[in-house]
C-alpha cells in the first residue's frame, strides 16, 4: 500500500513533543521506508532528512538555486 500511494519515508512524531516552534530536535521515530527523501535539482542531488527545510515548490526552489549560482 505505501508504494502504491508514493510513500517513501515514514516517521512518528507523538503528539505534545514539540517544545519550541523549530523541528529542531523534534524526537522522531523512524518506521519504515528510506530515512532519507531524495530530490533532483537543476543536476543536483538532495538527501533531505524529516528536521530539514525544503522547498516543495521544485520551480521556486531551481530558482532560488539559480539565483544563488549567479
Amino acid at each position: 500500500p505505501g508504494k502504491a500511494s508514493g510513500v517513501t519515508s515514514l516517521y512518528f512524531v507523538e503528539e505534545g513533543q514539540r517544545k519550541t516552534p523549530s523541528q529542531e530536535g523534534l524526537p522522531l521515530e523512524h518506521m519504515a521506508g528510506d530515512q532519507c527523501i531524495q530530490e533532483d535539482l537543476l543536476g543536483l542531488t538532495f538527501r533531505i532528512s524529516p528536521h530539514a527545510f525544503f522547498q516543495v515548490n521544485t520551480p521556486a526552489a531551481e530558482a532560488c538555486l539559480l539565483q544563488f549560482n549567479e
